[in-house]
């Protein structure tokens, strides 16, 4: 009887020792898989939130670029340029400014020919002169030559222009006084003489405007003749 309950005895701690591995394995396969499986939802959980950050910096590099470019085009828009100012006309008798010289057109008229003394000036066939009538005053500190031969930049010039396209420079007469070109000016000096065109004929008949205009530097002063 005893060997029986002894062999009985063995039996169950046998069946129990083989029903606790039993369970015990199920139990650390589930805890195994449940790690895993709370990794592998970790990783998932993480991989959206790189591809936000990645789209997030790539709408920000766009939008630098945009106002880049923006700020770009603006900079190389040419600016536009400014009307030029028109230059204000005189009238015969009006005295202007031009540098140290205070010049005042007095009178204009056409000629078929000039004489002083017994010499006498004709111009070519077709051609009549243009006289103009100036007085200047030398208003700088110091002498000063009134349309010299040679001219630099600091000098003043005169031309007449003929329907705003024909320009006539004037003449130097040999022998003929009164004419104003290299008339040297002390300061405060006042001097009138003449500057003379050789022009066509149909300056002097049409009806075409024409105009004196005196140079200085990069500036034009317009008398209005017709």
């Amino acid at each position: 009887m005893k060997k029986w309950l002894m062999v009985i005895s063995v039996m169950l701690i046998v069946f129990m020792t083989a029903c606790s591995s039993s369970t015990n394995t199920p139990t650390d396969a589930s805890g195994t898989k449940s790690a895993n499986g709370g990794k592998a939802e970790s990783n998932e959980t993480e991989q959206p939130s790189e591809k936000e950050n990645d789209a997030g910096k790539a709408s920000d590099d766009q939008a630098n670029a945009k106002d880049e470019n923006a700020e770009k085009a603006a900079a190389e828009e040419p600016e536009s340029d400014p009307e030029p100012e028109k230059t204000p006309t005189s009238q015969i008798g009006d005295m202007i400014n031009v540098g140290d010289w205070e010049v005042t057109l007095e009178s204009f008229e056409f000629k078929e020919e000039l004489s002083e003394s017994i010499m006498t000036f004709s111009p070519d066939e077709g051609n009549v002169y243009g006289v103009a009538t100036i007085k200047v005053k030398n208003n700088g500190g110091q002498a000063n030559t009134f349309l010299p031969v040679i001219s630099s930049r600091d000098d003043v010039k005169l031309s007449l222009k003929y329907d705003e396209k024909y320009d006539f420079s004037y003449s130097n007469m040999l022998g003929l006084s009164d004419q104003l070109h290299m008339e040297r000016l002390n300061p405060l000096s006042t001097k009138s003489g003449m500057v003379i065109f050789t022009v066509a004929e149909e300056v002097k008949d049409s009806d075409k405007p024409l105009n004196l205009i005196i140079s200085f530097e990069k500036n034009d002063y317009i008398y209005t003749i017709k």
